[in-house]
């Protein structure tokens, strides 16, 4: 049976660990977003509109109010600003085990 790498090992923990951790401490980030306050890729993106793109914008990361109606940060409860987000989640980190062939 084939397995990845030590170090692919090592590093799918270190991720795991910090996407809990921040999960831990912002417990009611927008899941729409994950915490980004926009949605979209590098060529096109938008407000997101559960969170910093609602008529009374909310914070991305603590859902709380922005104090303003542009969904601008920083926010005023928790500090967030603009792709201050959720770490990449493990399903978009590709190691190269199987590239390699190891798996």
């Amino acid at each position: 049976m084939m397995q990845h790498t030590k170090a692919c090992q090592e590093l799918d923990t270190k991720l795991k660990a910090e996407y809990d951790a921040w999960i831990q401490k912002y417990p009611k980030y927008c899941i729409h977003c994950n915490g980004r306050g926009i949605v979209g890729d590098s060529e096109w993106c938008e407000p997101c509109v559960y969170c910093t793109g609602q008529p009374s914008p909310c914070c991305a990361r603590c859902l709380e109010p922005l104090g303003n109606d542009e969904g601008e940060g920083p926010c005023p409860s928790c500090g967030w600003n603009y792709d201050d987000c959720l770490p990449d989640d493990r399903q978009y980190i590709s190691c190269l085990c199987e590239q390699q062939g190891l798996i």
